[in-house]
């Protein structure tokens, strides 16, 4: 998982994602919850039919998605 500081650079510079099961997306919001410090990131993936909005935990956050090689 990357830390919140770097997860709010990929949200601010508008970097894709990759989650824990492969899914990528940008993030569009982050929020956390008081008192018991949960995280929550507003991500929008690519579905069969267009884009979609999910809720995920942060934690379900690997990092960036490994760069396409050029054909």
């Amino acid at each position: 998982m990357a830390d919140l500081r770097k997860i709010h650079a990929y949200m601010t510079s508008g970097r894709r994602v990759v989650l824990d099961d492969g899914t990528t997306g940008r993030i569009s919001r982050l929020d956390t919850t008081f008192p018991d410090c949960r995280t929550i990131a507003l991500l929008w993936a690519e579905g069969d039919d267009g884009p979609v909005k999910c809720k995920v935990d942060v934690q379900r956050i690997v990092g960036l998605p490994e760069p396409q090689a050029a054909a």
